[in-house]
């Protein structure tokens, strides 16, 4: 013991563990009892496979489990110790399938530093032990018995008295009658196996005669009841005539039927043990751990690639042979079960042979103790694992690639939105996904997988046709076949097109099995149905669902080692990237030169950083510019990033699609609506939607001069809240019979602005959702409170009216930064004497002479490089005829404030000017006629009164112009 306690030269002073992760994970799964990680709650969050295999629960399953779930009630007291760190409890656990098993139990604490990670458990099976001491218990008790039965016959023989004794046991199992020595001398060698008298009557003759004191025979009897057994005889002389002959033999006999049969039967399982070593080159050896010394059989030493010739049988000898890499760890493996109260043991190591060839041992190895527990010998079974090894080596790395693969599958059905499904055909019983469930509008508690639940969601129109075509094709025995049909979704009434491929699965007969295929939604595309035909037949003719579903949803893939910086791109991808197979490098950075130069700096900062962080998913947004042909387009990628243990970033897979159409309609989205908030805010009408509580949703800037609240103020409130309440209640009432009717609804409506009553020419109309359900309402009001006065003086003038309740007769454009009509109305095209849809995508220069056009769009220019608006007299051609307009423009921006255009409002104001000419050079004549006759000219007002005089006047009264108040009285 103390020369086992030196430090020896050369040996490690600390114990290596493998510097690997992944390999420390192997040695955990592997191990021969069963380990848990407990995370802070108690709950289990990682099991190997001893524990999978003591337990009956897979590491999925038993995540999550705390301690107490698998343990018997029975034995729950006593976790009480296990939880305080006590090691080797006994409890009695419940197997998943509830039978019951026995461990000893450890449950340590990790520390601080580990994590997630709490403590670590240990289950160490005792179900054989367990075994072997209730079968030691029997045997003591048959021991037991049999001693106190007397099994074990006795007899004696006095020869002088001519008298035989022999124990009740053995007369029964003799036959012997109470003739007993006549019974001896006459049947007893009758009844010895033939191939036994001779050398036993050989011994009779040497006791009786002298030459023999005592005998110690075996021999085989055949029994009163007809079977043979063997008999073990010892017999002495122990009275003898003086001539030497014997007078009296006592002796024992006992029956070894057993023992010979158990004999016989430990030749042969030696035999069969010797041929089952050899035939699986299973290697012998004995260490006696006092000096070190092993002895190996021929097996033993050719595993280790060793000669006996030159294998002095040293431990060294042994330690030289052991791969550096796991000499240590095995070293201290062996100290460790030396010294704990441990007697069978597993070791795992490489070995090297001279010929520099590898090989991968496994050992099993018990140790034999003195009673003070001190080890003495070591005796084990060593074999040849390396092909196991590297099939485990093989299937790990092939678990690796299938758990990305189905990543990968998982990632682009989800992109894609595709389902999956699965028909029993002999259950005429269908399995459908969640994705496969919602395209039927189905829930899984309403769909119970039968063929009539689901011809119900198919529409009514293609029923028929749908179950035929399938009926078709499974008689025919393609292997693949696609359908199109649409489904109506219970509940909601909503029509979708779908499309399915489906493959054929066929029986060991050519019976068809089973039907497995896929669905995904193709309303949208229902317009591009030859090509999505021809694309699924494509499809069908592989039979792997993943590249089915991507190429049903367009979506490409790729993988990123992060580590190696190499990334590997699918033929889709490369096409959306705008590349050929033979531009695309292998490098993330060759990836980023596809990017579009504005976008490359945010995606690669976004990458880092995810790369830095703790997420496992991430979408990018970017453009790339293909290489050929210049295009920009749009692209998606969906990335997952797979982290070791310690959540660093290894890879990241993804799939990406194009949403160059998504991007367009966004965009076109946003202008139509910054269009409409112009418009909206740019008229002097008023333009509001409600709900169907009569709250507003939305309204523009000219409800704040009316309602003397702003927009935000007035959105969320009904017209109770904002007007005087028989206002509201006309307005109220108006709002229901547009609702009553679901018509647009056009209506004047009186209402009280400031203490002055204004009366609205008010359009109003249902408002519906995407489904045609009303919602609430719309409207537009136009105040035609002057009109209406208007009306009132000037009602003989029926053109006028009808001019004016047919629309203003202002001009109402707008224009984009080119100064190109995007909205006209009708009195701009009757200017032009164009129609109103002619006049969009025109610019001035379209429909004016050039130097009008010029100055149009020049005034335009200096609006939209102001951002102002102006309001000024522009001169155009009408009818070949100058005519001069007033015109307000203002720039019209987008949704960031830029100016992307303008919006002006024009009033012919020709003739107006005229008039004011006219009344000009009027005045001018006046003027002189009265200068001319020196007369004074003065304006008197009675209603106040007031008068207000020229300045001939102040000259005719001599008076300074600040004398005259030019009130009557002072005149």
């Amino acid at each position: 013991m103390k020369r086992d306690a030196v430090q020896r030269p050369g040996r490690l002073k600390v114990p290596i563990l493998p510097g690997n992760v992944t390999s420390l994970r192997r040695i955990i799964d592997h191990a021969a009892i069963g380990m848990a990680l407990l995370g802070k709650d108690g709950r289990l969050l990682y099991a190997n496979r001893s524990f999978q295999t003591q337990t009956g629960y897979t590491a999925r399953q038993s995540a999550g489990l705390k301690l107490a779930d698998i343990t018997h009630p029975q034995e729950q007291r006593k976790l009480r110790p296990t939880a305080r760190g006590k090691d080797g409890v006994e409890l009695c656990y419940v197997r998943r399938d509830g039978s019951l098993f026995h461990a000893l139990t450890s449950l340590s604490k990790l520390g601080k530093g580990h994590g997630k990670f709490d403590a670590i458990l240990q289950l160490t099976p005792i179900e054989a032990r367990k075994e072997r001491d209730q079968v030691l218990a029997e045997n003591e008790w048959r021991w037991n018995q049999a001693l106190r039965s007397a099994e074990q016959g006795v007899w004696d023989i006095d020869i002088a008295n001519n008298r035989i004794w022999i124990s009740p046991y053995w007369e029964g199992v003799l036959g012997f009658g109470s003739d007993k020595a006549d019974v001896f001398r006459k049947k007893w060698l009758a009844r010895l196996h033939p191939d036994d008298r001779a050398h036993m009557q050989r011994a009779i003759d040497g006791l009786r005669g002298g030459s023999l004191s005592e005998t110690h025979e075996t021999y085989r009897l055949h029994r009163a009841d007809g079977v043979w057994i063997w008999i073990l005889s010892r017999g002495k002389v122990t009275h003898r005539a003086p001539d030497g002959s014997a007078l009296r033999i006592i002796g024992t006999t006992a029956d070894i039927t057993r023992q010979k049969e158990t004999e016989a039967l430990l030749a042969a399982t030696t035999d069969r043990l010797d041929i089952a070593l050899a035939a699986g080159g299973v290697g012998i050896y004995d260490v006696d751990v006092r000096t070190g010394l092993r002895n190996f059989d021929d097996r033993t030493l050719a595993l280790h690639g060793l000669k006996r010739a030159t294998f002095d049988s040293t431990q060294k000898a042994w330690e030289h042979a052991v791969h550096p890499d796991d000499l240590a760890r095995v070293l201290q493996q062996i100290a460790t079960t030396r010294a704990s109260q441990q007697n069978t043991t597993q070791y795992d190591y490489r070995v090297i042979h001279p010929s520099g060839a590898i090989r991968h041992i496994h050992a099993i190895a018990r140790l034999i103790r003195a009673p003070d527990g001190a080890a003495l010998r070591v005796i084990g079974v060593c074999r040849d694992v390396t092909e196991e090894a590297e099939r485990t080596q093989r299937l790990q790395e092939a678990l690796t690639q299938l758990a990305a693969t189905t990543e990968r599958l998982e990632l682009a059905l989800e992109a894609g939105g595709i389902g999956i499904f699965d028909v029993d055909i002999a259950a005429d019983k269908r399995r459908f996904d969640d994705r496969i469930l919602a395209l039927h509008g189905l829930s899984r508690e309403d769909y119970d997988g039968s063929r009539e639940a689901w011809a119900q969601t198919i529409h009514p129109d293609d029923r028929a046709r749908l179950i035929e075509q399938i009926t078709a094709d499974r008689a025919s025995g393609e292997a693949s076949q696609h359908y199109d049909f649409r489904v109506v979704h219970p509940r909601s009434g909503v029509v979708r097109h779908i499309r399915s491929i489906t493959r054929q699965i066929h029986a060991v007969d050519g019976a068809v099995q089973n039907v497995v295929g896929v669905s995904w939604d193709v309303t949208s595309e229902v317009e591009q149905t030859t090509r999505l035909l021809e694309t699924a037949a494509r499809l069908a003719t592989t039979t792997d669902r993943l590249n089915l579903a991507l190429e049903a949803g367009d979506v490409g893939t790729f993988d990123t080692d992060v580590v190696a910086g190499r990334h590997m791109l699918d033929a889709r991808t490369l096409t959306l990237l705008g590349r050929e197979p033979g531009d695309a490098g292998h490098t993330v950075e060759t990836w980023m030169g596809a990017i579009h130069p504005e976008d490359r700096p945010r995606i690669e900062q976004e990458f880092a950083a995810n790369l830095a962080s703790t997420v496992t998913s991430a979408q990018y947004d970017f453009r790339v510019v293909h290489k050929r042909s210049g295009a920009i387009r749009h692209i998606r990628s969906l990335t997952r990033l797979i982290r070791d243990e310690m959540g660093k970033a290894l890879r990241a897979t993804g799939a990406c699609w194009d949403i160059t159409d998504h991007v367009e309609r966004a965009r076109q989205l946003r202008e139509a609506l910054s269009l409409l908030d112009a418009i909206m805010n740019a008229t002097p009408d008023l333009v509001f939607a409600k709900d169907l509580a009569g709250r507003y949703l939305i309204t523009n800037k000219a409800a704040e001069k009316v309602t003397g609240h702003s927009v935000a103020d007035v959105v969320g409130k009904d017209d109770t809240e904002i007007y005087p309440a028989e206002t509201a209640a006309i307005y109220i009432a108006n709002d229901r019979h547009a609702l009553a009717t679901g018509q647009p609804h056009t209506v004047e409506e009186t209402g009280v602005t400031d203490g002055v009553p204004r009366i609205w020419l008010t359009n109003k109309a249902p408002l519906r959702d995407a489904h045609g359900h009303v919602i609430g309402l719309v409207g537009v009001a136009r105040d035609i409170t002057e009109i209406k006065k208007a009306e009132t003086a000037l009602r003989e003038t029926l053109e006028l009216l009808d001019a004016v309740m047919r629309g203003t007769p202002d001009l109402i454009f707008v224009k984009d930064r080119d100064s190109r009509y995007l909205v006209a109305n009708e009195a701009l095209g009757r200017v032009l004497g164009r129609k109103t849809e002619d006049m969009l995508g025109l610019r001035p220069a379209d429909v004016h002479p050039p130097h009008v056009a010029e100055k149009l769009m020049a005034h335009d220019r200096r609006i939209m490089t102001s951002g102002a608006a102006q309001t000024i007299e522009e001169t155009i051609l009408v009818d070949d005829v100058s005519r001069i307009f007033l015109s307000t423009k203002a720039p019209r921006r987008d949704e960031h404030g830029n100016v992307i255009g303008i919006i002006g409002i024009a009033r012919d104001i020709t003739d107006m000017k005229t008039a004011e000419a006219a009344v000009m050079a009027l005045n001018q004549r006046l003027q002189i006629a009265i200068e001319a006759s020196g007369g004074g000219v003065f304006d008197a007002d009675m209603t106040k009164p007031e008068f207000r005089w020229g300045s001939r006047m102040y000259e005719l009264y001599d008076l300074p112009r600040d004398a005259y108040d030019g009130t009557l009285e002072q005149c």
